[in-house]
């Protein structure tokens, strides 16, 4: 009987490291999308939360750089005045994050590689769960 050759298995990358890499991406050097200053520290703000649509966790559209006054003081506790400012602000956002929330994402090992890779090469057209929702 012939051996069969055993194949390396992927490492596993946890979520979270990829999801700060995204982060970082999305928000280092930018300026804040509300007061437009850059500070050495700024924040990746979801629009839609990880937990309530992880599917979008990764999607450009529903991120923005933001300084953390902004995130933490008044993204997070103005909901109401930052909503309005949002969909004025950036219009079809809204809509194309409320069309792509449905889309099924499952993030596998391989599936977060491919987004590790998009990533560093700054692709954000690639990380984007529905291109076809902006044509």
């Amino acid at each position: 009987m012939l051996a069969v050759p055993k194949t390396k298995s992927k490492k596993k990358l946890p979520i979270k490291t990829i999801q700060a890499e995204f982060n970082h991406m999305i928000a280092s050097g930018e300026p804040c999308a509300k007061c437009g200053q850059v500070f050495p520290v700024m924040q990746c703000s979801h629009i839609r939360s990880t937990k309530k649509q992880p599917n979008l966790r990764f999607d450009p559209m529903n991120v923005l750089p933001m300084c953390g006054y902004h995130h933490n003081f008044w993204w997070h506790l103005e909901p109401s005045e930052s909503w309005e400012w949002f969909t004025n602000k950036y219009p079809g956002r809204l809509e194309y994050i409320l069309k792509a929330q449905n889309k099924l994402v499952k993030w596998t090992p391989d599936r977060l590689l491919e987004v590790r890779e998009k990533i560093r090469n700054r692709d954000l057209q690639g990380l984007l769960i529905a291109p076809e929702l902006l044509s």
